[in-house]
């Protein structure tokens, strides 16, 4: 696992351990790692693997149309290439915070995520 999130080994202990806790950053390696969700991992509430709604009607498609289009945009400046797999879930990731946050995910984090996924 500390090989898959790019942490050390002693630093993935001294988590678990409760000695010290991962950055957002980290903890979104970790999340990406492991194929499960953010808020799961830092919580350990709710459903790790399916934490976006399963009702179509809770879709909301213009915020996931806008979601795909912003991440592949930067896919693009930042010539990126994933497998069809990784790039969905690194989309699902950024469309499942905007659903929690009601709006979209700041340029910021957006980039910090993109930069973990081509990671």
């Amino acid at each position: 696992m500390s090989k898959k999130a790019g942490v050390s080994t002693s630093v993935l202990r001294k988590w678990r351990a409760g000695h010290s806790e991962p950055t957002r950053t980290n903890l979104i390696k970790m999340a990406l790692a492991a194929d499960v969700s953010v808020s799961w991992l830092a919580t350990g509430e709710g459903d790790a693997a399916s934490p976006v709604p399963v009702s179509r009607a809770d879709i909301d498609l213009d915020a996931l149309e806008d979601v795909i289009v912003r991440t592949r945009r930067r896919f693009e400046q930042k010539n990126i290439t994933l497998r069809p797999e990784a790039e969905a879930r690194v989309i699902r990731l950024i469309y499942e915070f905007y659903i929690r946050q009601g709006q979209p995910m700041d340029e910021v984090s957006l980039n910090n995520v993109i930069e973990l996924a081509a990671f």
